[in-house]
């Protein structure tokens, strides 16, 4: 699929993303504008489950975890999900405002499988692992709704199975790929992007899509360092693994095992790391 990506010329450029669409429209527009000049557009179609949005940081010969992100046509949730566990688990952005990452098909106290490993300070005796409550959208209509991020030291050899998933930039050696998930309102003006941005990489406009409430989700990709607090928490995190996981947990190089965590509260992080 392709990859829609800038790069920043100076670091004094102001970089601005606007989302228009008409009211009974099946279609969103984006606008990428950098110094108040359009320098990328991109239509989003109406969200359909049997045409997820798939992306993976990286390339064939080297990459992340490969994830899917999708919404029926009948509400507003949207569900984004690891392809090598879709089964197992889940990330739902509810159109309420509850937003979690909740186990599927099982709970707490029989997560310990040899397909999947789980470690977090919410999950007791029930399903959900992780749950924050929506924020207050900005005065352009732009609500910051999660973040994953993929550590260049992170990625590894390519599965050659992988198709039809949208390439993301992979960062350089001290950085990550930051992917933002959005809930916009359309029509609201622009949603200044500047603050967020490294002077390192591109930006990158993964996809997104248009909901039955009006809404569009939109998934957009930077660069940021990975500061020392994060090395050491990534480094505890791996040293810890073994511990948590089942006794029979494959972590064979060929099985390709990936962890995922969770930092943050508000706005929570799923870090996409190597096992």
């Amino acid at each position: 699929m392709m990859r829609h990506e800038f790069e920043m010329v100076t670091s004094r450029q102001q970089v601005a993303a606007v989302v228009n669409s008409g009211t009974y429209s099946s279609r969103a527009g984006l606008q990428i504008r950098v110094d108040g000049m359009v320098r990328t557009g991109h239509i989003f179609a109406f969200a359909n489950k049997k045409k997820p949005l798939r992306f993976c940081v990286g390339d064939p010969d080297s990459h992340s975890s490969a994830w899917s992100v999708f919404a029926n046509r009948t509400s507003s949730d949207v569900y984004i999900v690891l392809r090598t566990s879709a089964s197992l688990h889940k990330i739902s952005l509810h159109e309420s405002g509850d937003f979690r990452h909740q186990l599927i098909g099982m709970d707490a106290r029989t997560l310990n499988l040899p397909e999947l490993s789980v470690h977090s300070p919410e999950a007791q005796e029930g399903r959900i692992l992780h749950r924050w409550v929506r924020e207050k959208g900005s005065k352009s209509g732009w609500t910051d709704c999660m973040r994953i991020l993929v550590p260049a030291s992170e990625l590894r050899p390519g599965d050659a199975k992988l198709d039809g998933v949208t390439w993301v930039p992979a960062p350089p050696t001290g950085y990550a790929t930051e992917i933002r998930f959005f809930m916009v309102a359309p029509g609201r003006g622009e949603f200044d992007l500047t603050e967020g941005l490294s002077k390192e990489g591109a930006l990158s406009v993964i996809g997104g899509f248009k909901l039955v409430n009006g809404e569009v989700l939109v998934v957009i990709s930077a660069t940021i360092p990975v500061s020392d607090n994060d090395q050491r928490m990534i480094r505890k995190v791996k040293r810890a693994g073994p511990s948590i996981a089942h006794a029979n947990f494959d972590w064979s190089q060929e099985r390709r095992p990936r962890t995922l965590i969770t930092t943050g509260i508000e706005t929570p992080t799923f870090w996409d790391l190597d096992a």
